[in-house]
């Protein structure tokens, strides 16, 4: 299992950085569980990459994702239609997250 720690305020400028993250973590064949808690801000790039992520796992590697969702990034995922409220609890707003991404994969 690996958990990449999602820290700061992700955007275009450290796309780069995130997407050679996730690719090592998914040569590896781990599950991987992402977590938000440190996460500050996050704009489209990096909701496409997860989306990414969780397209390109296989059947040995599981995507999950977990953590604390800060008001901006519970806005940023009801604006791009993962969650259907900003007012759901942390795990609604990670369950939610994992089955409209693998849904859409």
């Amino acid at each position: 299992m690996a958990t990449i720690e999602l820290k700061g305020e992700l955007t275009v400028g450290e796309a780069e950085k995130v997407k050679k993250l996730f690719l090592s973590s998914l040569q590896k064949k781990n599950d991987i569980t992402l977590d938000f808690s440190g996460l500050e801000d996050i704009d489209v790039s990096i909701i496409q990459l997860i989306h990414g992520l969780f397209v390109s796992q296989d059947k040995n590697c599981k995507v999950e994702i977990k953590g604390t969702f800060a008001p901006v990034i519970r806005r940023r995922f009801y604006v791009c239609g993962l969650i259907n409220s900003e007012d759901a609890d942390d795990a609604a707003i990670a369950e939610s997250i994992c089955e409209k991404m693998r849904s859409a994969s």
